[in-house]
């Protein structure tokens, strides 16, 4: 069995850290999504320090997600008004769980329609890199081809399914601006 190279935090954070963003936009406002998004990594940094994080990317967004809803909660019991101004704090919040769950749901089904549409030896080169987290050495082992290939079909399997996903409405962004960031950010 081969071992799998262990991904940090701060890995995670750096490349997912404007997916993170975007989730964040649609529950808080633009004002404190920074503040939002810095606490996740101080959290999730300490998390890991404290014990090994299984999968550290589900951990930064479930993290994410329950600091933005504890600050929409917080904000509305710090506002002085009538209670009858405002609807069920509860509701609110099971109602942007659903709809966060359903639209996560459906964006899984669509990167999953993505990967399968990718060509043979291009999938599993991209699963095995984003799924199990193989080295490129692995890979190009398993798959019987060169580093240099194997990075290839990686960086076209982001592509597509970066490019799969924004023609069908979701705003990803598959192009780094910085060079030591990862090419994906979904």
């Amino acid at each position: 069995m081969k071992e799998t190279k262990r991904i940090s935090i701060l890995d995670v954070f750096i490349s997912y850290r404007p997916v993170l963003k975007h989730m964040l936009k649609r529950i808080v406002p633009s004002a404190d999504i920074d503040d939002i998004v810095q606490e996740t990594f101080i959290r999730a940094h300490e998390a890991e320090v404290k014990k090994r994080i299984e999968h550290p990317k589900a951990y930064i967004y479930k993290t994410a997600r329950n600091l933005a809803l504890n600050f929409i909660a917080k904000k509305e019991n710090t506002i002085t008004s009538k209670l009858e101004d405002y609807s069920e704090p509860d509701v609110y919040l099971q109602d942007l769980a659903k709809t966060n769950e359903l639209e996560s749901k459906e964006k899984f089904r669509l990167f999953c329609a993505a990967v399968r549409d990718l060509p043979p030896q291009c999938r599993k080169a991209f699963i095995l890199k984003r799924v199990f987290g193989f080295s490129i050495r692995d890979i190009a082992i398993e798959l019987d081809v060169s580093e240099s290939t194997t990075e290839k079909h990686i960086a076209k399997g982001v592509l597509r399914c970066a490019d799969y996903l924004n023609e069908n409405g979701y705003e990803v962004s598959a192009r780094s601006k910085h060079p030591t960031q990862k090419v994906d950010s979904y």
